[in-house]
């Protein structure tokens, strides 16, 4: 199962955000190896999802 996946229009391109289990403190996440990638901890909220299937067409 891949994490869950987020995407906002941002300046010069989208921010994509993963989402890790809610096990994983900032003390315990994985370094990022690349400097672009920032962690950082956000309440606890409600959200709706859809299911996608990975393929990107106009009707998606």
């Amino acid at each position: 199962m891949t994490a869950p996946v987020t995407q906002t229009a941002a300046p010069g391109g989208f921010s994509v955000q993963f989402v890790l289990p809610k096990d994983v403190t900032l003390a315990s996440a994985p370094e990022p190896l690349d400097t672009r990638v920032k962690l950082r901890e956000v309440p606890p909220s409600r959200v709706a999802v859809i299911r996608y299937s990975g393929l990107w067409t106009e009707s998606n």
